[in-house]
């Protein structure tokens, strides 16, 4: 078990629509770009209006968006012999981070650190981007489960719905792993938002730019700009759980 201090949700988004992401994501998120970025404008932080960052964007050479997540641990050595001997692989790294596939191909990075700001996030807004759902071939689901869980030592939470699955995420972690069976050959990453009025939120997100894909019992599918896919979900941003069916 690898002890996560720390998870940024990194949204990976070609060049030609960063400029467009970074103003939509900072506006959903209720958060201003940082002065500072890293590698030339590469990495983009938004920070939130209190408590410690968690949403990055990255200039990724790609053509198609995607999204990656970096885990924030004690020791990044370790924690990548850990991944490797669970059946992670190594990829090319990226500065000062090493960089991996989960057993499903989820891309995601060891960064040193023991946590931000002591894991500080509010909670209180109505709409937060909370939760990193991990797209998963029906043929790897139940092993890319049984990586996080044994990476992270959180437990699995019981199926509410047959295609999906979740970790308990401990207090001070901002960022929530849940997971989706998918019928692609590929995974990937797409950011969830937990609303506590998600018809209200998705018209606030049309309104800057946002469109909307389809809707089903608890979850609105949305596409922002540059492509970038992600959910709005009918689940309390305090504590990240379901609540009730919308009327």
């Amino acid at each position: 078990m690898t002890p996560i201090r720390w998870i940024h949700l990194v949204l990976d988004v070609p060049d030609e629509g960063l400029a467009e992401a970074k103003r939509f994501w900072a506006a959903v998120s209720r958060s201003t770009v940082s002065d500072s970025a890293d590698g030339g404008g590469d990495h983009i932080t938004l920070l939130p209006q209190a408590g410690s960052p968690w949403l990055r964007l990255s200039r990724t050479e790609s053509e198609f968006p995607g999204a990656h997540l970096d885990l924030v641990v004690d020791d990044p050595d370790a924690a990548a012999a850990e991944a490797l001997s669970l059946g992670a692989r190594e990829v090319d790294g990226d500065g000062g981070s090493r960089r991996f596939r989960s057993p499903a191909g989820v891309l995601f990075c060891l960064l040193p650190g023991s946590s931000d700001a002591g894991g500080v996030q509010d909670r209180s807004p109505d709409v937060l981007v909370d939760q990193a759902c991990l797209d998963v071939p029906s043929p790897r689901f139940d092993e890319e489960v049984g990586f996080w869980h044994a990476l992270t030592g959180w437990a699995v939470q019981p199926a509410r719905y047959p295609e999906f699955s979740a970790l308990d995420r401990p207090a001070g972690v901002p960022v929530r792993l849940s997971f989706q069976r998918v019928g692609d050959p590929e995974a990937g990453i797409h950011p969830d938002l937990a609303c506590r009025r998600s018809k209200l939120a998705q018209r606030e997100h049309e309104q800057l730019g946002a469109v909307f894909d389809h809707r089903r019992p608890r979850w609105t599918v949305m596409v922002g700009p540059a492509g970038v896919r992600y959910c709005l979900t009918d689940r309390d941003p305090a504590t990240g759980a379901w609540g009730s069916p919308p009327a």
